[in-house]
């Protein structure tokens, strides 16, 4: 549940303060600050636990066509990359809706 807190930290780190988000130890200290446990983190940033996890997420996200930040999955169907404004948003809502009386 600290996902968008640690994104907001990453990005601040990076583009704010001019931090090295590729060291372990900043990375462990950066999830610290949102409330993550530091140790916990340097664990799984020391060992490979979770790559085979991360792999097929990866997998999975660019056989649905993700090759770009950011896409958005819809309704697990619809890949749509880049920043959309709000007619197209709109016209996704709409087909939807109509899908879903069918």
């Amino acid at each position: 549940g600290r996902q968008s807190a640690m994104v907001a930290a990453l990005f601040r780190a990076y583009w704010k303060e001019q931090r090295n988000i590729a060291d372990h130890d900043t990375l462990a200290d950066i999830a610290a600050e949102v409330g993550l446990d530091r140790a916990a983190m340097a664990r799984l940033l020391a060992s490979d636990a979770d790559r085979d996890d991360i792999l097929a997420r990866d997998q999975d996200a660019r056989a649905k066509g993700v090759n770009a930040v950011p896409t958005f999955l819809i309704a697990q169907q619809y890949v749509v990359s880049g920043a959309q404004g709000p007619e197209f948003w709109g016209q996704v809502i709409a087909e939807l809706q109509e899908q879903a009386k069918t």
